[in-house]
């Protein structure tokens, strides 16, 4: 596969052609394959590089971002580091709510709860509540009411 991309050099534009290592492309498929049919467990833990003093593996902002974005076959720029040094977008802050800089696995999985539910749900489980609002306690009752239906309906497809 050749990815082109285009070029400044002497004021004038130009394309080049650069071709993907094969190596690239069949670890860029093991990635998507894992980001899209794996559970979260498992994409915790592939993309996590950081432990912590007790071995809990974590995930830096660049692996997070690199778990959530699928690999495109493209020319390879690793420039996420140097992207969030200078930006933080505000997707990081809903992930990683205590600021901590890294991301542990109870953040990544009710982040993709969070995702993953559809929003006409989340209307139905607010408009259930006086004035729209629910304490945590009432919310995460609702989350693991919701997964044990979604558990069901699965259970009840096999």
């Amino acid at each position: 596969m050749l990815m082109f991309y285009l070029n400044q050099k002497n004021n004038e534009s130009y394309s080049e052609c650069e071709e993907v290592s094969r190596a690239s492309k069949i670890r860029g498929a093991y990635e998507n394959k894992i980001r899209f049919y794996s559970p979260p467990e498992k994409v915790f833990e592939v993309f996590s590089s950081e432990k912590t003093e007790s071995g809990e593996m974590r995930m830096s902002y660049p692996d997070f971002l690199r778990a959530m974005i699928p690999y495109s076959y493209g020319p390879l720029e690793n420039n996420a580091e140097e992207y969030l040094k200078n930006n933080k977008p505000y997707i990081i802050g809903v992930v990683d709510p205590n600021q901590d800089g890294q991301i542990s696995f109870t953040e990544f999985f009710f982040f993709l709860e969070i995702l993953q539910t559809p929003f006409a749900i989340f209307r139905k489980m607010f408009r259930k509540y006086p004035g729209g609002k629910l304490t945590k306690q009432q919310f995460s009752e609702e989350l693991k009411t919701l997964r044990r239906k979604q558990f069901k309906k699965q259970q009840d497809k096999v």
